[in-house]
């Protein structure tokens, strides 16, 4: 008889997982299909034509952005990616972070034109190239300081 209480109890512990686990993956499925069908009222409806593939970046960028942990960006055009994994762009090379609204220098990295120009870690980027940053992200920052070797480019800190 114990042996049937500890079968029976061992099911409806499974039963109550997984109804758990469906649920959650149904709340997902929910969100998904809220998603989608939000893309087909802005492409039906919107006063200017959308590309779809804009709406798409737009969901997926704002997935990434929720991480907001400074390191984690959606790159839109595969050129930019295949540029970054090769090289292709320099910077002034500093770490930075967004704190208050604000962009904040973590450390020059040795050697590089930040470091020669006598940036210190807590200084705060105050514009960029005339640009204010107050609210800026880090990713919008990152693109600003990015370029081809030779580039000018004006921080106000």
């Amino acid at each position: 008889m114990k042996s049937l209480r500890k079968i029976v109890l061992l099911f409806i512990l499974f039963f109550i997982c997984n109804v758990n686990t469906f649920a959650k993956a149904n709340k997902t499925y929910d969100k998904l299909k809220l998603a989608k069908e939000a893309m087909e009222i802005i492409q039906l409806y919107y006063f200017e034509e959308i590309n779809p593939e804009d709406l798409g970046d737009g969901i997926i960028g704002g997935l990434i952005g929720i991480l907001d942990d400074g390191y984690s960006n959606y790159f839109k055009e595969n050129n930019e990616v295949y540029n970054l994994l090769e090289g292709y762009y320099v910077g002034l090379g500093l770490s930075f972070e967004v704190q208050n609204n604000r962009l904040v220098v973590t450390a020059p990295i040795l050697g590089t034109p930040a470091y020669k120009a006598g940036i210190l870690p807590e200084d705060m980027i105050i514009k960029i190239d005339g640009k204010s940053t107050e609210g800026m992200s880090h990713s919008e920052a990152v693109s600003l300081m990015r370029g081809k070797a030779g580039k000018k480019l004006s921080l106000q800190l």
